[in-house]
């Protein structure tokens, strides 16, 4: 029997969450489905778990094993190794809705697009969901590429690997945006290039299907020294994916530099947060010479960021780093405006 859809679960020690989340996959699959994990080196258990599944649903789980290389090498290992006409991904720690399968096989047994998006919610711990007032992206069906790539552009909401479900065939490169392992963010964004790039119909789901854990220590809600540097890594190949899409006019261009300075500003709170002064200062220092940072200021009376956000970054671009410093700092003492507010508000960054 040939295997329709394929999941790609990469594992490195969440051990915690993993049996939960395999658990929330596994309850609903069929025969046409398999799952590829791959354990990236865990050293907490979550490779013998992974093994124990295995053994328990030999027709449905295959688990590769390697030393730790990072999350993209991870995913790359498992998509060479699947044999799905579509593939999704699952992290290791997040779950799966008890409708997931049911729905994704009803719109790829009618419709056959080349990508599903998903709706996804925010949960913790302790069970509390977040972001839960934000309405879905779309309605409910075919969704037209350009409206997409908007979207894709200028938020995190069909960034994530786990929020889409994909053809095969729209696998077409190999790109390890990684640093060979080395971890790095927005590394899904970067990933997502070559499928938005190679897919031509969307469908999406606005039912909440995928839940992602918010884990405190998790690489997103971390803050490291470098982070900054993201921002240099990550938009310059996708103002190249705008000319090879089609994509490059004024418009795309303006909603890519505005998710630029958004995702910059979340930065600089990250780091005033965690890091010393001193580091600080040197950041912002870099982040105002880095290239891309340039095509900010003839736009930003353009961008739809709320004006305090505009107002921290111009302390940036006019090089006066004392005062953005300190003006970040009465920002931090508002929970409603600091990064991630929902973490804030509850006490937990």
């Amino acid at each position: 029997m040939k295997t329709i859809l394929s999941i790609v679960i990469p594992v490195y020690n969440t051990n915690r969450y993993f049996p939960a989340c395999l658990e929330s996959a596994v309850s609903q699959l069929d025969d046409e489905a398999e799952i590829i994990i791959v354990d990236d080196g865990s050293t907490d258990g979550s490779g013998e778990t992974a093994l124990l599944f295995q053994e328990k649903y030999p027709s449905l789980i295959r688990v590769i094993r390697q030393e730790n290389r990072g999350n993209t090498i991870a995913r790359y290992a498992g998509i060479r190794e699947t044999s799905g006409e579509y593939i999704a991904f699952l992290d290791s720690d997040d779950l799966l809705d008890p409708s997931w399968y049911s729905s994704i096989r009803s719109v790829i047994d009618q419709h056959v697009p080349d990508m599903i998006i998903l709706r996804w919610q925010k949960f913790d711990d302790e069970g509390h969901l977040f972001e839960t007032e934000r309405p879905p992206l779309f309605a409910e069906g075919p969704v037209a590429k350009e409206d997409v790539i908007k979207v894709y552009l200028s938020s995190q909401r069909v960034t994530g690997l786990p929020l889409k479900v994909v053809k095969r065939t729209m696998f077409t490169e190999d790109t390890d945006y990684s640093d060979n392992g080395k971890r790095r963010l927005m590394e899904d964004k970067l990933m997502s290039m070559q499928l938005f790039r190679n897919a031509s119909s969307f469908w999406y789901l606005p039912q909440v299907l995928y839940h992602y854990r918010t884990n405190l220590s998790g690489i997103t809600v971390r803050t490291h020294e470098n982070e900054h540097r993201t921002l240099t890594y990550t938009y310059p190949p996708l103002l190249g994916f705008l000319k090879d899409t089609g994509f490059d006019s004024e418009e795309y261009r303006l909603l890519l530099v505005e998710n630029y300075a958004s995702v910059m500003w979340e930065i600089i709170l990250k780091m005033h947060r965690t890091l010393p002064y001193e580091k600080n200062m040197e950041a912002y220092r870099e982040i105002h010479d880095f290239p891309f940072t340039s095509l900010i200021p003839e736009r930003i009376d353009s961008f739809a960021l709320a004006e305090y956000k505009t107002a921290g970054i111009r302390f940036l671009l006019d090089e006066k780093y004392e005062e953005l410093y300190e003006y970040v700092g009465e920002i931090r003492k508002n929970p409603d405006l600091d990064h991630m507010p929902h973490l804030r508000k509850l006490g937990k960054i």
